[in-house]
C-alpha cells in the first residue's frame, strides 16, 4: 500500500501534465486561429474580416476538437503508466477525479477495497 504523500504526489503530477496538454491544445487552437486569419488575409485581401475571422475561428475549433478526443482517448492509458495510480485489487485506474475520492477517503472508488495506508 502507498501512503497519502506519496499518492499525492503522483496524483498532483497526473493532475500537471493533463493540464499542461490542455493548455498545449488552447495554444494549438490560438496559432491555428492565427494562421489562417492572416493566409485568408494574404489570399483574398479585400475580404471582409468578418468573414476571415468565423472562417479561421471554425477551422481552430475543429483542430482544438480532434486534439481534445485524442488527449481523452490516451488519459486513461496515461494514469496506468504510473503504478500509484491503479488500485492493486480491482486494476483500476484512480486518476481523473477518483484520484480526490482516494485522497479523501483512503479507498478505492470502484471496487471499495483500502488502497492508502492509514
Amino acid at each position: 500500500m502507498r501512503s497519502h504523500a506519496e499518492f499525492r504526489w503522483s496524483y498532483w503530477r497526473y493532475c500537471g501534465r493533463q493540464t499542461s496538454r490542455i493548455l498545449a491544445i488552447f495554444s494549438v487552437g490560438a496559432v491555428t486561429f492565427l494562421g489562417i486569419w492572416l493566409i485568408v488575409g494574404l489570399v483574398n485581401p479585400m475580404e471582409n474580416p468578418t468573414v476571415r475571422s468565423e472562417a479561421a475561428m471554425t477551422f481552430a475549433i475543429i483542430v482544438v476538437l480532434a486534439a481534445v478526443g485524442l488527449t481523452m482517448r490516451h488519459a486513461a492509458r496515461e494514469a496506468r503508466l504510473d503504478p500509484g495510480l491503479v488500485c492493486p485489487w480491482c486494476d483500476r485506474p484512480l486518476g481523473y477525479l477518483y484520484g480526490i475520492i482516494v485522497l479523501s477517503s483512503g479507498n478505492c472508488p470502484h471496487c471499495g477495497e483500502r488502497v492508502l495506508e492509514e
